[in-house]
């Protein structure tokens, strides 16, 4: 790894972090302006879980064969040989869960045994089988390594190849409705995308998606246009090869987290370069204002800006002009990527290599944390993208475990969708997330290089160029993706004595017919921010509605079959 330019690294410690097939192996450990150091995972004078090979047969000189924690159907047992560094006895605890097994409860624990180590005996066997030989249920398992009561090792079994979680969510006890995500199909643009690592959905009504050295504006017919000069230098629009963080704010301006160049940009809706900070190439990374490979970045309501200071371990606070105002130190953060706000002013973070999710009041004290390593139900393994819907319930994409886990308000576990692959709904390192008003759960999928589409079972919503349905009743003229309530048609239906005033179709009205998810792109000072779609539907509504409500939308459906209007005025993406 090295720097453009030839530009010096700030003196400091720095760590890279290894991972081998998605299970963390290690750390190295870089000291700048002093002796550079390496430095295991774990303190040397500490026990440590070096490896774990899981097996079903040894070689010939009895050395475990690694089958990378795939077994095939008829496997009646799981092997693993964990190697343990240790300068004393200690006692090693093996749990094993079933962690989406058919037949079986999800998180089910199966066994747990104790076996000793020392510096000569420091290869121990554990093992799980069934008491008949029969086959084991087919599906995802678990290996859990402790310690002195410290997880030390997290380990994945598959039996057939499973995925660690399936295509389809398994549900909670007893879900709601509401709690259910289903695949409705995937955002299609041209040209195609190009790694997309965050999204952001500007009150403007326009996503924009950050890509491999570029911004792309995505407009709600699905014309899209990139803006950004993709560059190895640092400069004014210039972006890096990972583009991983981005918000917009009250006006549509767009703040990307340009990591590769440690700096943050800001550009206007139509992708007009505005400003970035820090604007000194010769920083030195660490002071106030400066920022360190910042992964994420977010935007509140009066447009402070908040900046997730990866390397730095730190969350930064700007004003609109990119001025600091505030550092947040003292929480313990490692490797903090992902970052977002609420109405009410607070944060919510990421904390990558904690495997956690921290929420932050407007000043920076902690109000919440929940999450640990793991691969069970709440458990992260690198989380990544966070998000948040107007309930406020909280959707993380995890990324090695290669899915989006959902939480409640208070960081209780509700539901998970996604499994690894490159299937209808499976992931390959999920990154960017965003919960759209209509209901829709975007997830940028850098590793399939998509942005995928999920909807809440209960709201039967289409996305944009979605997969749509027409009845054997009729044929669809247009889909605006407007739902409406239930009852949703019984508002006043004012009539010709009413002042011409009163005729006309509202935003109240809209909002009661078709909710307000589908009405409002977003909020400004806690005042609906209506989607031009919806706008354009209103207006032409009002114009052809001089005899009633009922009345004109008749009138309305008359002209788009006669063809003296089009679907597209009112944002509709098929015909």
């Amino acid at each position: 790894m090295s720097r453009e330019a030839a530009q010096p690294w700030a003196s400091g410690a720095f760590r890279i972090e290894v991972y081998e097939d998605n299970e963390f192996d290690g750390t190295l450990d870089f000291t700048i302006g002093g002796a550079s150091t390496q430095t295991p995972s774990q303190p040397t004078n500490e026990p440590a879980i070096e490896r774990v090979v899981t097996y079903q047969n040894l070689d010939a000189q009895g050395e475990p064969i690694d089958v990378k924690g795939e077994f095939p159907a008829d496997t009646t047992a799981l092997r693993a040989a964990v190697y343990v560094k240790t300068n004393a006895p200690v006692s090693v605890k093996g749990v094993w869960t079933a962690v989406n097994a058919q037949g079986v409860p999800a998180n089910q624990i199966l066994d747990e045994n104790q076996v000793g180590a020392d510096q000569e005996n420091n290869i121990l066997s554990f093992s799980i089988a069934t008491q008949n030989g029969a086959p084991l249920p087919q599906g995802a398992y678990k290996l859990d390594l402790y310690i002195a009561d410290k997880l030390l090792n997290t380990t994945a079994f598959r039996v057939n190849g499973a995925a660690t979680q399936p295509t389809q969510p398994t549900p909670p006890a007893q879900p709601s409705a509401a709690q259910q995500f289903t695949y409705q199909g995937k955002l299609d643009v041209t040209p195609a995308w190009n790694a997309p690592g965050a999204l952001a959905l500007a009150p403007n009504g326009d996503l924009y998606v950050a890509e491999s050295g570029a911004v792309r504006r995505v407009k709600q017919d699905l014309a899209s246009v990139r803006f950004g000069e993709s560059s190895f230098t640092q400069g004014d629009g210039k972006l890096g090869a990972a583009v991983t963080g981005i918000a917009a704010d009250s006006q549509s301006n767009i703040w990307v987290a340009n990591p590769l160049h440690s700096n943050i940009q800001k550009f206007s809706a139509d992708g007009k370069f505005l400003l970035r900070f820090p604007g000194d190439d010769s920083q030195t990374y660490d002071k106030d204002g400066e920022v360190n490979q910042a992964y994420g970045v977010a935007v509140d309501k009066q447009d402070n800006v908040y900046v997730a200071d990866t390397l730095n371990n730190r969350i930064q606070k700007f004003d609109a002009n990119g001025k600091f105002l505030a550092k947040w130190t003292t929480l313990g953060l490692k490797s903090p990527i992902g970052i977002t706000t609420d109405a009410q002013g607070n944060v919510y973070v990421t904390d990558t290599g904690n495997h956690r999710v921290l929420k932050l009041d407007p000043q920076g004290k902690l109000v919440m944390q929940f999450g640990q390593a793991g691969a069970g139900d709440g458990e992260f393994n690198g989380p990544w993208g966070i998000a948040l819907d107007a309930a406020g319930n909280i959707f993380v994409t995890d990324n090695f475990n290669q899915r989006v886990q959902v939480f409640d308000a208070q960081g209780k576990f509700l539901t998970k969708f996604g499994g690894k692959g490159s299937a209808a709904g499976q992931f390959n390192k999920p990154v960017g997330i965003l919960r759209a008003p209509s209901g829709n759960v975007y997830v940028a999928d850098g590793g399939n290089n998509t942005v995928q589409i999920f909807a809440a079972a209960s709201t039967g919503a289409n996305p944009p160029g979605g997969p749509s349905s027409a009845t054997s009743e009729g044929r669809m003229v247009a889909d605006l993706g407007f739902r409406p309530n239930q009852d949703g048609f019984s508002f006043e239906n004012y009539g010709g004595t009413y002042p011409k005033e009163q005729s006309d179709l509202f935003v109240e009205d809209l909002i009661r017919m078709f909710g307000e998810q589908a009405v409002c792109a977003g909020y400004q000072d806690q005042v609906c921010q209506v989607a031009p779609g919806a706008l354009e539907f209103a207006d032409e509504w009002n114009a052809s509605s001089n005899q009633g409500h009922c009345y004109g939308f008749a009138v309305l459906s008359l002209l788009l079959f006669q063809g003296k209007e089009t679907p597209q005025q009112f944002g509709a993406t098929r015909v």
